[in-house]
């Protein structure tokens, strides 16, 4: 770990200065005593020497007040911390020189004895920072002043929490300081001098000082002038004003409510009002004894003063209340940041004296302006006593090892606050109330005593079982139901706690972060009690869930802000298991005070164990606000990218600068330089740096040329240019012998890192601004040199580019950097020629420039263009557009030659077929002509070439889709033989459904334009039904839906082949070629030829048929569409149906339940479907009444499953029974197909031609035996009947009709609609009367029954 311990080698002498230098401490040194001299060797100034020496360290000084005193260090803990050692490293006597004059010797006698006193006094400050606040060797039950302390009786958690809960009411604080770094500026005017600039400067401070008088003080009832007491100068308002009005507004609105917030002074019913005082100015060893202010206007009750930027050291403000002490020091910011300093008036506070510099500030009073009672500081000295009391026992048991009641001293505590803060921008002064007031006396507390305090995340978890969870869930509709189980979390509630745990995470910076890891936190070390939650509601809560045979967890959490506080003895140790250096360094961003504290010490050396540039940066910007050398020394060395300018941040080495000074970082800017990568940056440092201003004590100056030096060393070792160099490149060049320099120094670097064309004109453009700037004294000749270096990369960025637009805008840009300079003219003339001769692959981009090399040029055309495009590959784009430009300059006077189109065409003619015979689609083919055509219109040669193209592209037809229908349309106009050709290149693809219906539809709405004949379309369509993808549909897939039966549903999806069919049939119908529709129906009764396909295909098309025929108004026995039904009807009876089982089976009288409850009407359900067997789950009630319905039915048995939960009844069919069952089924089926076909007089239509007509078919689908006049009428297999003739069957048959025959028709499904005859069609119906007896079946059984189908319409 990285340590803030300066080296221990004595310092040797250093030259004074000839005025002494006042410290904050009081003592007087000679000036260049206060410099702050390197450990880090000697620097090579190049030609320059510093020789870098050491400061005596804080052992050295703490042996000499040994000897000086007799007083030991080891009593006091002295060596072991040393916390202000690094800021003021103290010098040998050796460092005043000897001088024989007597007032010399007398000053150097002075000096010596101050120094011993200042010796004392640091000494003390370092005892009293020791982490104990105690350096007495007394009784602990003392503090410092000697007063007894408060005495514990309870251990130190008990006793801390009790101080802490203690009353706080106050919640603001008694004194502040804020620092703005953006507030608005004054403009401040005075009178007799007129305006004041800031940041005041020594010239400007000597001037107000002459219009200013001494301030005096009150001492009793008179008002005296005493430099002893007050050393000020001061001005009345009426002698000066703000001529910003933005200086008042930014008073009231910014700076006044945080004053306001943060005294706690409320803003109702009327803010306070701030008055302006007085201007007052500090100059160096200007102070103010301690004393508290009086009540200079009616209402007054606060001091609000506001430092102006005003370079200064010392003036440190020290303010306390009763034991209360603060130190607001606005040195360090004080050059360019206003800061503003306010307290009560009944505060005590001092204004230390001002080392250097000028300290410029405006005093307001804040004055009450209702008529509630006037805000004041209320006394909290009680609390805070017994706060201190206890802390002060804590730091002593932690260094004694001392147990109270008991108990040994925690390692750190936990206070829970009352407030619920969310972690967004959470710091210490966003905290509100009560917890603010606590927070502001606790933190204030332990800096003095040797505690660190941190705000911290505490999650508290309480676990316990569930009262109001039974375990639900079940079984419901699809087996086991988990829904049940989800219950919302927020409803539960916990029985008993059975377990406590809390955890606690830091919050650090200033934006709220959690950082580091989430550590446990014993309960022993949180103050709080298990019935501080109980009565809160949890932020969240958790569960489980119901395991089965316990009940699940129920877990409370509660999220809440912590104080944690730590003592300084196990503060590394805490931090580290709590995020270690990610802590640290969020600690260091969160702090801002100006002297530091063993505990920000501790986390400075644990930010630099992480060796991040980050890390160090943070501890860098403290040392600098802390004014430690030593800790500045160990950041910079803790990370090897700090060196690096960008990393490091060019102002924060200038505040460095300006606080160290030459002689302890010189070394650290020569790596800095060397280092960094970027030359703006070490340029631009550099600069800076020699413009810092001149109030700057003289030994943070640099030697005398050491800037020089180090500008001239970093442009002849260039790092890789940027753009952002070359400003300070042109300025480096002219500060160092302008144009030779630059040819010799510079550009040769310049060339040798290659930079790229971007670069080189930027630079050519910042020569050429500087020339004509300084009127080409200093840079004459710069462009020869420079050309002559940029020429290559300009010439192979104009090589490089595919782009001819791109490469004459490039040198017409660099034309235009420098068009007086005749070298840059004549370089572009010349590229500018070598690019016309050496064109790049033409693009669309490049026409308005072809433009203009035509007009000036004619031949360009002809002998530069139309070569070089003639082997390219063609784009559209580009021939268009070229095309069009070409037709535009035509039509002006002399510009292409009369023959350009036969030229253009020669150099187009092989590109472009060869593009044609590439492209993948007819759309694009024809695309392409049509652009051409469109832009050449008039222009005949290309126009007839065009329509040559057109011809090829038909009779080379790729596959055609449905989006060149129009095309292909258009290209077939006017051709005699299109028919043909069209057709035959249509026999070679497999094109799809919808092309043929927009290409059938588009021919045969426009056969007459296109002299078309009705048998093409039919061709078209015959065509269009032999390529159609016509396969049976497949088998419909189950989804399984779980129920207590677990059983399959078909999902209920249109096979594609039904839509394919329709739109054949569409086709047929809308062209009047009605018969083709027979070749549709012959595709698809000759794949099916098997029972699935004839059930997935063939019985779901005959209601699509029947549907498609009414859509139409066709009636149903239209030809073909009859001979369609009655094939199907025959293939389904001999594939599907087949033969009836044996009648006679036991089987045949039955196998349901009779019983009509739903589990029974369930069972029936299930028992008529075609599977052999199923399980039924349910519970055991249920299943025994199924099972007692079921019990004696023929060709049943079941069986219990007892597995799973609930049980199932198995039920397993007899192979006769499910064979009858199947048969049914079929029946039943053939049945519902036959009714969808029409009508009782639409199925006798259908079949009149038919041996034994529908009579026989009715009779074979009920299984009946047929009669003897009717058996050569049995039905065969359609297989041979495809090829039969078409008979008509006029409408207007004048056949008598034949006599009703009864179809079996029980359970019939109710009539589809009727044809186009418009005739209402019946149901079936059970016939009654007048059937023949011989197709009446005899005898039927209740359970197998089929009833006829009833073939009269009455």
């Amino acid at each position: 770990m990285s340590t803030a311990h300066p080296p221990q080698d004595p310092a040797p002498p250093t030259v004074p200065s000839e005025t002494p230098h006042v410290h904050n401490d009081g003592i007087s040194y000679p000036e260049d005593s206060m410099q702050i001299d390197p450990p880090m060797g000697d620097i090579n100034l190049d030609g320059f020497e510093a020789t870098a020496t050491s400061t005596v360290s804080p052992s050295a000084n703490a042996q000499n007040f040994e000897i000086s005193t007799g007083i030991s260090t080891e009593s006091t803990g002295a060596d072991t911390f040393t916390p202000g050692a690094h800021s003021k490293p103290e010098l040998s006597d050796a460092s005043i020189p000897a001088s024989d004059s007597d007032i010399e010797q007398e000053a150097r006698k002075e000096a010596n004895v101050e120094k011993r006193d200042g010796e004392v006094e640091l000494l003390k400050r370092a005892l009293d920072s020791d982490g104990i606040g105690n350096t007495n060797t007394g009784s602990e039950d003392e503090d410092e002043s000697g007063q007894e302390t408060y005495p514990l009786d309870e251990p130190i958690k008990d006793a801390l929490m009790s101080a802490l809960d203690d009353s706080f009411n106050f919640t603001g604080t008694y004194a502040l300081s804020e620092t703005y770094d953006l507030a608005a500026t004054p403009c401040l005017v005075v009178e007799g001098l007129g305006p004041i600039g800031l940041p005041l400067s020594t010239v400007e401070a000597c001037r107000l000082r002459s219009v200013c008088r001494r301030a005096p003080f009150g001492k009793g009832e008179r008002t005296i002038v005493d430099t002893e007491v007050r050393d000020t100068w001061e001005l009345d308002p009426q002698n000066f004003k703000f001529a910003n009005p933005a200086w008042d507004r930014w008073i009231s609105s910014v700076a006044l409510p945080k004053v306001c917030e943060e005294l706690g002074v409320s803003s109702t019913p009327s803010p306070p009002r701030a008055e302006l005082y007085k201007l007052l100015l500090y100059e160096t060893g200007s102070h103010f004894l301690p004393h508290q202010d009086t009540e200079k206007a009616p209402g007054m009750f606060a001091t609000i003063v506001v430092v102006l930027p005003s370079q200064f050291t010392g003036g440190e403000v020290h303010v306390s209340h009763g034991s209360l002490h603060k130190v607001f020091d606005a040195a360090a910011t004080s050059a360019f940041a206003t800061t503003v300093l306010s307290w009560y008036t009944d505060v005590m506070h001092e204004v230390k004296p001002v080392t250097g510099g000028y300290r410029l500030a405006l005093s307001y009073n804040l004055v009450h302006t209702s008529s509630t009672l006037r805000p004041a500081l209320p006394g909290a000295e009680g609390p805070i006593i017994r706060l201190r009391s206890v802390l002060q026992a804590w730091a002593c048991a932690e260094r004694t090892g001392e147990e109270y009641c008991g108990e040994e001293p925690p390692q750190k505590l936990a206070y829970l606050l009352n407030h619920k803060y969310s972690h967004a921008n959470l710091s210490f002064d966003k905290l509100k109330g009560t917890d603010a007031a606590k927070a502001v006396h606790l933190r204030e507390i332990c800096s003095e005593l040797g505690f660190v305090v941190y705000l911290g995340s505490l999650t508290y978890r309480v676990s316990g079982g569930c009262i109001n969870d039974h375990g639900g869930g079940g079984y419901g509709y699809g087996g086991w139901d988990d829904e049940e189980d989800e219950e919302d979390v927020e409803d539960l509630e916990m029985d008993e706690s059975d377990e406590t745990s809390c955890s606690v995470q830091l919050i650090a910076g200033l934006d709220g972060n959690l950082v580091g890891t989430e550590q446990d936190l014993g309960m022993e070390e949180l103050m709080a009690d298990e019935s501080d939650f109980k009565s809160l509601e949890p932020d969240e809560k958790e569960y489980e869930g119901y395991q089965g045979n316990y009940g699940g967890t129920l877990d409370y959490f509660y999220h809440r802000t912590v104080l944690l506080i730590i003592p300084d003895s196990q503060h590394v140790t805490v931090v580290n298991s709590l995020g270690g250096t990610q802590a640290a360094i969020a600690g260091l961003k969160g702090t801002t005070s100006f002297q530091p504290s063993k505990g920000e010490y501790e986390l400075a050396a644990i930010a630099l164990g992480s060796k991040g540039a980050d890390a160090a940066c943070t501890v860098i910007d403290a040392a600098i606000r802390w004014k430690e050398p030593y800790l500045f020394r160990d950041a910079i060395q803790s990370c090897n990218l700090i060196n690096d300018i960008k990393v490091f941040g060019q102002s924060r080495l200038e505040r460095a600068q300006d606080v160290f000074g030459f002689g302890y970082i010189g070394q650290f800017i020569q790596n800095v330089l060397n280092y960094s990568t970027n030359n703006g940056d070490r340029l631009g440092l550099i600069e800076a740096l020699c413009i810092r201003p001149q109030y700057v004590e003289e030994h943070n100056n640099f030697p005398i040329g050491w800037l020089d030096a180090r500008r001239e060393e970093v442009l002849r070792t260039l790092k890789a240019p940027t753009p952002n160099d070359i400003p300070f490149l042109v300025e480096g060049a002219l500060g160092l012998g302008g144009t030779p320099y630059l040819r010799d120094t510079i550009l040769p670097q310049l060339v040798a890192y290659n930079c790229p064309q971007d670069w080189w004109k930027a630079f050519i453009g910042a020569l050429q601004a500087r020339e004509v700037t300084d009127g080409g004294a200093v840079l004459v000749g710069w462009v020869e040199p420079v050309l002559i270096s940029a020429s290559p990369v300009f010439d192979q960025y104009i090589t490089a580019t595919a782009q001819n637009s791109y490469r004459f805008a490039f040198i017409d840009d660099i034309e235009r950097l420098a068009p007086t300079q005749f070298l840059i003219n004549q370089w572009s003339t010349e590229r500018r020629a070598r690019a016309t001769e050496r064109l790049a692959a033409p693009s669309l981009a490049d026409i308005p420039l072809f433009t203009e090399l035509i007009r000036a040029k004619k031949t360009f055309l002809r002998e530069v263009l139309l070569p070089r495009v003639q082997g390219l590959a063609f784009s559209i784009e580009f021939w268009t557009a070229l095309l069009e430009m070409l037709v535009n300059l035509s039509k002006e006077k002399d510009i292409v030659d009369d023959n350009w189109t036969s030229a253009t065409l020669a150099s187009m003619k092989q590109p472009f077929e060869q593009a044609l015979s590439q492209v993948a689609s007819n759309a694009e083919r024809f695309s392409m002509l049509d652009r051409i055509e469109h832009v050449c219109l008039h222009e005949r040669l290309i126009r007839d070439y065009i329509v040559e193209r057109r011809q090829w592209s038909l009779e080379h037809l790729l596959k055609p889709v449905a989006g060149e229908i129009s095309q292909i349309i258009r290209g077939l106009s006017g051709m005699g033989a299109y028919h043909t050709m069209l057709l035959i290149q249509l026999k070679k693809f497999q094109c799809a459904m919808d092309f043929w219906q927009q290409l059938i539809t588009a021919v045969h709405s426009r056969s007459c334009s296109m002299d078309g004949k009705p048998p093409f379309v039919q061709q078209l369509v015959e065509l269009a039904v032999s390529q159609a993808d016509i396969k049976p549909a497949p088998k419909p897939q189950p989804v399984p839906t779980y129920s207590y039966h677990y059983y399959g549903r078909a999902v209920e999806t249109t096979p594609v082949v039904f839509g394919v069919i329709k739109t054949l049939l569409t086709l047929c119908v809308s062209t009047n070629n009605i018969r083709t529709s027979n070749s549709v129906f012959d595709r698809v009764i000759n794949q099916c030829t098997e029972q699935e396909a004839i059930e997935t295909t063939l019985v779901p098309l005959v209601p699509i048929i029947t549907d498609f025929l009414d859509l139409h108004k066709l009636p149903h026995y239209t030809i073909p569409f009859d001979s369609f039904y009655r094939r199907t009807i025959a293939r389904y009876m001999h594939k599907v149906l087949g033969k009836k089982p044996n009648p006679v089976a036991v089987e045949w009288k039955g196998g349901q339940s009779r019983c009509a409850c739903a589990d029974c009407q369930e069972i029936n359900r299930l028992l008529a479907q075609p599977a052999s067997q199923f399980t039924w789950r349910a519970v055991q009630a249920k299943r025994k009444h199924v099972e007692d319905k079921l019990r004696g039915h023929a060709g049943l048995t079941m069986t219990t499953i007892r597995t799973g939960s609930p049980h199932g009844l198995k039920i397993t069919k007899s192979p006769m029974l499910t064979a009858i069952v199947v048969w049914q089924s079929r029946s039943t089926a053939g049945m519902k197909l036959l009714r969808a076909v029409g009508s009782n007089d639409v199925l006798r239509r259908i079949w009149q031609g038919e041996p034994g007509g529908i009579e026989a078919i009715s009779i074979q689908l009920s299984g009946g035996q047929l009669p003897p006049s009717m058996q050569s009428a049995g039905v065969q297999d359609p297989v041979s009947q495809q090829k039969r003739p078409l008979v008509t069957t006029p409408a207007s048959s004048s056949a008598a009709p034949q006599p009703p025959a009864p179809i079996p028709s029980r359970h019939a499904p109710p009539a589809v609609v009727g044809s186009s005859s418009g005739s209402h069609v019946e149901p079936f119906r059970r016939q009654t009367q007048n059937a023949p007896p011989a197709v009446v079946p005899q005898k039927r059984k209740a359970v197998i029954e089929i009833g006829p189908i009833d073939l009269t319409d009455d």
